[in-house]
């Protein structure tokens, strides 16, 4: 697994008074806005490694966005201020991708975070480090009432010219 920055060392770092639920609501709302919905959000630890986790469907295709809880210099990793900084940064995250969603498309905005049909997303896929990080999957894979449509990742090869 690679070495991930400790908490201190990484933006967010205790610059609010937020709790990291305000903050997945917030998140929350602009997919919302962009007429999307969330069927998942979680912080929480698996296997000794926090995430945060937002799981949400736009025009038909399925996102993830993963997180790291980071560890702080004095060892611990389920520190408020660690799960506040990892859901202030998905909020951030969003809210900049929800504004290029309003330029050039939700698909394109999001292409990283998009499911495939092996339950990773198109980051995962492309970026070994990204696979290898082994982050919790906190809500699993079923998005409720609707079919999986996801993204085979034998398009990606042949999108990608491999």
């Amino acid at each position: 697994m690679p070495d991930l920055p400790l908490a201190e060392d990484v933006n967010y770092w205790k610059t609010g008074s937020s709790s990291e639920d305000t903050w997945l609501d917030k998140a929350q709302r602009l997919i919302e806005d962009l007429g999307g919905a969330v069927y998942g959000k979680a912080i929480g630890m698996l296997n000794g490694q926090g995430a945060v986790t937002l799981k949400f469907r736009l025009a038909g295709d399925d996102y993830r966005i993963l997180w790291p809880v980071l560890l702080t210099r004095d060892g611990e990793r389920d520190t408020r201020a660690a799960r506040v900084q990892a859901a202030t940064t998905v909020y951030h995250d969003v809210k900049a991708k929800t504004m290029v969603a309003k330029v050039i498309g939700q698909r394109a905005a999001f292409v990283g975070n998009l499911l495939t049909d092996q339950g990773i997303t198109v980051a995962q896929y492309f970026d070994s480090q990204q696979r290898h990080l082994a982050l919790p999957n906190l809500l699993g894979d079923a998005a409720p009432d609707e079919p999986k449509k996801r993204l085979a990742t034998r398009d990606l090869v042949e999108q990608d010219g491999g």
